[in-house]
């Protein structure tokens, strides 16, 4: 009967022992995807902050050349082409 006693001991410690191995990789997986999805948000943030400077600067200087173009655009663009 002890021997059986100290097999139950044993299988019992080494559940335990899975369990908590499972769990601490668990965490660990969870914590480095979180700090992975942080990273890539800053990144995409970063990115997107760039794009809208630029358009920013782009965009007044398009609608002054429209302006500019009146209401055939390819014909003036065609006259400044030309005239280099």
């Amino acid at each position: 009967m002890q021997i059986l006693q100290r097999f139950r001991n044993k299988t019992l410690q080494r559940q335990y022992a899975r369990t908590l191995g499972t769990f601490w990789v668990l965490t660990a997986v969870h914590q480095e995807a979180f700090a992975q999805s942080l990273g890539g948000l800053s990144r995409a943030r970063t990115t997107l902050q760039t794009l809208k400077d630029n358009l920013d600067i782009i965009l007044p200087i398009a609608e002054a050349a429209v302006a500019q173009a009146g209401p055939d655009p390819a014909a003036w663009l065609h006259e400044k082409i030309d005239a280099r």
